[in-house]
């Protein structure tokens, strides 16, 4: 997995938020060995708010940031993109190669994340994302990615570089990822990517 920008504000204000909270529970550790008359050595205390920033921000960034209550208070505003995806690759009119079947496993924590693509004749793997949420038609998921043909593959087919960009719709039916993608050299090609949440 690798790390991915956004333009909310959430990556602010979440460290901070923890780095308080963090310090609520050394107080409180302190105040319990205090009163309970138990003496710790003094390697013990002085990291216990390093200590408990480090196991609450990894509760936080693996599970926390999705649940209802986090979100509930708008602290975390990315879209949760786990699971599995399943859809097709359109090439644009003209292209040489045809509607393709595909899937999609996104695996994302608060602070990174990894888009792993098989189809038929290729694979691929994301390199660096970035999630736009201040988008009126909802979240856009935009990555870099590097796609590497199955043995299988025509033999014209070649590892190379490209960019999706695609934007998420919800319904109380389904999710949706929708847009355009771009190949780099060694490919060139160009057209539409269609995902619908599968788990």
């Amino acid at each position: 997995m690798h790390s991915y920008a956004t333009d909310s504000n959430e990556r602010k204000i979440v460290p901070l938020i923890l780095f308080v909270v963090s310090v609520v529970f050394a107080w409180i550790l302190h105040q319990g060995l205090s009163y309970w008359a138990i003496t710790v050595p003094w390697w013990f205390d002085a990291p216990a708010v390093g200590g408990f920033y480090k196991l609450i921000y990894r509760q936080f960034d693996d599970r926390l940031w999705r649940t209802w209550l986090v979100r509930r208070v708008q602290l975390v505003r990315l879209p949760n993109l786990n699971g599995s995806w399943v859809g097709h690759v359109e090439p644009a009119a003209g292209d040489r190669a045809a509607r393709r079947d595909i899937r999609v496993e996104i695996a994302q924590t608060w602070s990174k994340i990894q888009i792993a693509f098989a189809g038929q004749d290729s694979t691929s793997k994301s390199l660096m994302a970035a999630v736009a949420v201040e988008n009126p038609q909802g979240p856009i998921l935009s990555y870099e990615f590097l796609n590497e043909p199955r043995a299988n593959a025509v033999d014209t087919m070649h590892p190379h570089r490209g960019l999706a960009t695609l934007t998420l719709t919800s319904s109380s039916q389904s999710e949706t990822l929708e847009g355009d993608y771009y190949t780099g050299r060694g490919r060139e090609t160009f057209g539409r990517i269609r995902l619908t949440r599968a788990s």
